[in-house]
């Protein structure tokens, strides 16, 4: 059995270690035959870093590593051609002046690799327009990749200042691309974000923007077709581990992994990382957020006070999903080229967007509260798992004694103090994290049920109360039969009415009751 690439983004070193590798070239060939400037926008942990190596080697004419894979039977030339690889992971960016210096190290570099030397200039653009026009002098046609070329300015994102600093340089760097056309044999330009053109890209309007492609849509990341041909004895093994068969682990992996899409009508895509640490150690988990979110995605969050809602049937157009400007970032965007939003259909009004799989919603859900809350990572999680146990065990005074604090620790200016929904959204938000079924504002023929948790055995009706008592919610909920819409689920229900106080900004009372009839042994 081969093993699993996780975390590999060496092309060769993947070869010649005998991991499995997900045949994309046939892909790579159609886009590179062109000869074009490209840019390639995709989520982190999605196998760019792999991408722009896979392109490396093909150019550097290294076809012995290609064996057995498709460009290998394709009329490829196979000539070795000079590469200029920049990953802006590896270069220096904590201000501009640190980032000037690394980029002007990373560029000297290059030019020791062909046994070439630099003239005297101290700006990263012309020293690259030097590097390229003397590498065409000796080698002919210049192929240049550039891996996360955004970072510089993804990692700035909450300090708006140093994020424009670098947004300038990088704008001056780039755009010398253009004028070195003649000396270029192709370009390949990845990251996580899309500014628009005139922002960073400015003059390069030879730019081949595949981000949202048919060409493009599975170049990165795992088809479920790919995972069912490539990954057999990995899923037999998970599949055994569990006693289901690999047909139902595809499903598990499918619920949790799979649904991006980068041009609708296309086959959807399975995050590779998860898919690769899922198999790896044969449980699902959440592996994505394991990884973290980028810094200015929590401040987002923060600032979206109290959470940001994403609504069922979102629209936008596709000019929509650009950064424009870095003072007014827009949410939507910043979540589509995150990786949280994705596309879910689209009509003559535009793209309608979603959250792709199960990970990625516990993982909005989980960072909206670390952000809206002001709270740690692992205490949010901690008291997801809590409020999970007191439910199971029907412990309705655990379950609320420990939302007391949590709502009690939240800082003045975050909270929504005379909005009911605020409590209701911050409780689901909680519960949905830790898999709790718990729907909100469900319709019935004469009002709407506040919240509705069900378990194995039992519907829990919930009804919140601002400005009344806990015991007119329990009496609405009477009143109002919000139990009859669950009468014949078989399952036991249960009512509880809770009193929030605008002043102390927190629940004060809580009333469990029963519906006697359906209750012998409660």
């Amino acid at each position: 059995m081969k093993s699993l690439p996780i975390g590999l983004q060496t092309f060769s070193d993947l070869i010649t270690g005998d991991f499995v590798y997900v045949d994309k070239t046939d892909k790579i060939y159609k886009i590179i035959k062109k000869k074009s400037v490209y840019f390639l926008a995709r989520p982190r942990r999605f196998g760019k870093s792999l991408l722009i190596s896979t392109l490396q080697s093909i150019f550097e004419g290294k076809r012995e590593l290609f064996k057995g894979l498709a460009i290998n039977r394709l009329d490829y030339d196979w000539k070795i051609r000079p590469v200029i690889k920049l990953s802006f992971l590896s270069i220096l960016h904590e201000n501009p002046e640190q980032f000037k210096a690394s980029l002007i190290a990373a560029l000297k570099e290059k030019f020791a690799d062909y046994n070439l030397v630099p003239d005297q200039l101290d700006h990263p653009a012309l020293l690259l327009a030097n590097l390229v026009k003397k590498l065409y002098a000796v080698h002919g046609s210049v192929v240049i990749l550039v891996d996360e070329y955004d970072k510089p300015i993804i990692d700035h994102l909450d300090d708006i200042v140093i994020a424009e600093a670098m947004r300038k340089m990088l704008r001056d760097f780039y755009q010398i691309i253009k004028d070195l056309d003649p000396y270029l044999y192709f370009v390949f330009i990845t990251g996580v974000s899309k500014f628009t053109q005139t922002s960073i890209f400015s003059g390069m309007n030879n730019l081949h923007d595949i981000t949202v492609t048919e060409e493009a849509a599975t170049l990165c990341g795992y088809t479920k077709a790919e995972i069912e041909f490539n990954f057999i004895p990995h899923l037999e093994a998970f599949a055994t581990k569990h006693g289901k068969s690999s047909f139902e682990v595809v499903e598990l992996l499918e619920k949790w992994y799979d649904g991006y899409s980068f041009e609708w009508g296309c086959d959807k895509i399975f995050n590779p990382f998860s898919v690769l640490s899922a198999l790896q150690d044969k449980k699902i988990s959440n592996y994505w957020m394991k990884t973290g979110a980028p810094n200015f995605l929590a401040t987002m969050f923060k600032d979206e006070n109290p959470y940001p809602q994403i609504d069922p049937g979102l629209r936008v157009t596709s000019d929509s999903l650009v950064i424009v400007d870095l003072r007014k970032l827009s949410f939507v965007p910043i979540l589509v080229q995150t990786g949280y939003l994705t596309i879910v259909g689209e009509d003559s009004d535009g793209y309608l967007l979603g959250f792709p799989n199960q990970e990625v919603s516990r993982s909005y859900t989980h960072w909206s509260l670390v952000g809206s809350l002001n709270k740690k990572s692992t205490d949010i999680i901690s008291l997801g798992i809590t409020l999970r146990q007191a439910l199971k065990e029907l412990n309705f005074d655990l379950y609320f004694q420990h939302l007391i604090p949590m709502f009690a620790s939240i800082p003045h200016d975050i909270q929504v103090g005379d909005r009911e929904k605020y409590y209701q959204s911050i409780i689901y938000l909680l519960c949905s994290l830790v898999g709790i079924d718990m729907g909100v504002e469900l319709s019935t023929n004469v009002g709407i049920i506040d919240a509705v948790i069900k378990t194995d055995d039992y519907i829990i009706i919930f009804e919140y109360k601002l400005r009344d008592t806990a015991q007119a919610a329990l009496n609405q909920i009477e009143d109002k039969k919000y139990y009859e819409r669950f009468l014949t689920s078989g399952k036991k229900i249960i009512l509880v009415g809770v009193e929030f106080s605008m002043h102390e900004r927190n629940i004060i009372k809580w009333l469990v009751s029963k519906r006697d009839q359906f209750y012998n042994d409660y």
